[in-house]
């Protein structure tokens, strides 16, 4: 499955909200920089293309924090909220580690409901695009293993 995360932090329309401040090292630029420790809540769009304009398909639903010292790393922790296609009404639940540099990323898909009840699997995680301090957009290949 392949979605498209939209982690929106500007404007009325932000999705991602930073609620703890990081008081840690600068770990990326930008004005404030990012730092460790600082902790953003998501209700972020899910769609099925990476324009903001392509058919919503779901949200994903967590936080994210600046868990390194050293990389500008996250620990992602969130639900992905199916609303429209076979498993609309379905949640997974994704949680990793997820440096924003890295070409490529892989996060562990932990549990689910309806559909994906007991699943197991992977999600790689690219940046489709990205402006610091304002706006992503994510692209996930989701692998997903359900038991019988």
């Amino acid at each position: 499955m392949r979605l498209f995360m939209h982690d929106v932090l500007t404007g009325p329309g932000a999705t991602a909200v930073e609620v703890v401040n990081g008081t840690g090292p600068s770990l990326f630029g930008g004005d404030p920089p990012l730092r460790f420790g600082q902790v953003v809540v998501i209700d972020d769009a899910l769609t099925d293309g990476p324009d903001p304009a392509s058919r919503p398909v779901g949200r994903a639903q967590g936080t994210y924090v600046f868990a390194s010292m050293h990389d500008p790393a996250l620990l992602f922790c969130m639900n992905v909220v199916l609303t429209a296609g076979p498993y609309s009404g379905s949640t997974f639940a994704v949680v990793g580690r997820d440096n924003i540099v890295e070409p490529l990323r892989e996060l562990s898909v932990v549990g689910g409901t309806g559909r994906f009840r007991m699943a197991t699997g992977y999600v790689l995680w690219r940046t489709a695009s990205w402006q610091l301090r304002k706006n992503a957009v994510l692209d996930l290949d989701v692998f997903i293993y359900v038991h019988a």
